[in-house]
């Protein structure tokens, strides 16, 4: 699913034929992968054995993971917030690329 994604971003950017859709199917995109992405480090974190670990240091990484997740989203979601604002802006809907 993602990779057509990518696939289509690739020959709309190649064509410079970049508009809102391509925008927003491209953080779509990458919000879906982060998340894939997130549950397989959570899932991977609940697999290692704490006590070998350490405790403390285990309790660190899970707390650092859950904090640069809830980052992550809050800055991708502050790009979307720029591009629709821009979006209200540019009435043609087409940004220029390169």
């Amino acid at each position: 699913m993602y990779v057509s994604v990518f696939v289509k971003l690739a020959e709309v950017t190649y064509l410079k034929n970049f508009n809102h859709e391509s925008v927003f199917s491209l953080i779509g995109a990458f919000k879906g992968v982060a998340a894939i992405g997130h549950i397989l480090v959570k899932d991977a974190l609940e697999s290692v054995d704490y006590v070998e670990y350490g405790l403390s240091n285990y309790s660190l990484l899970v707390q650092d993971t859950g904090n640069s997740w809830h980052e992550y989203e809050q800055n991708i979601n502050k790009l979307e917030d720029k591009f629709r604002a821009i979006l209200t802006n540019n009435k043609s809907k087409r940004y220029e690329v390169g």
